[in-house]
């Protein structure tokens, strides 16, 4: 079992939305297989729907869906995705975390705009079984692993009180501290 993680994830369907294109996206698939998870990841020109009919053959609910802004020219997908899910499965995931394309700059209105719709959708689903929020990453490149980690923690259970933040990755975790 993976420090940190409380939620039995085994065979739970994840899916990472642009993924494909994106190292934390795969870096964060690698680490929903590690925990046995049944991990879908689309490309940023991939028709999520059809990911998502694909995964409703095994699955009755998705667990956890990821969106990697980093290979979307919009915030929107973040949305899109939550709304494709509900749509398709009749509830939302328990997860939806977007994972900025960048490290916080003032410039960055895709992002910023993604991390409004983190907050609004958490008030607005206040009453669903949902936690919503972004993962920055940090500015020195290397940060795959920290991200995806940090992804994982949100999602693994003893984190389920953080909703509608955004949350700055630092470094990377293999850097001497």
């Amino acid at each position: 079992m993976v420090a940190g993680v409380i939620n039995d994830l085994s065979g739970k369907a994840v899916v990472v939305v642009g993924g494909a294109e994106c190292p934390s996206g795969q870096a964060l698939a690698a680490a929903f297989t590690e925990l046995s998870a049944t991990v879908t990841v689309t490309s940023a020109d991939e028709d999520l729907k059809s990911a998502l009919a694909s995964a409703r053959v095994d699955h009755d609910q998705v667990e956890v869906v990821a969106v990697c802004r980093e290979t979307h020219d919009d915030s929107w997908a973040f949305v899109a995705a939550l709304q494709q899910v509900r749509t398709l499965f009749g509830r939302y995931p328990r997860y939806h975390v977007g994972i900025a394309a960048g490290p916080a700059d003032p410039g960055s209105v895709e992002d910023a705009v993604m991390e409004t719709w983190a907050r609004y959708l958490t008030a607005d689903l206040m009453a669903e079984d949902v936690r919503v929020n972004v993962v920055r990453p940090p500015t020195d490149g290397e940060a795959v692993d920290a991200v995806s980690a940090c992804v994982v923690a949100l999602c693994g259970g003893l984190l389920d009180s953080v909703k509608g933040e955004t949350i700055t990755v630092t470094q990377s975790l293999n850097k001497a501290h």
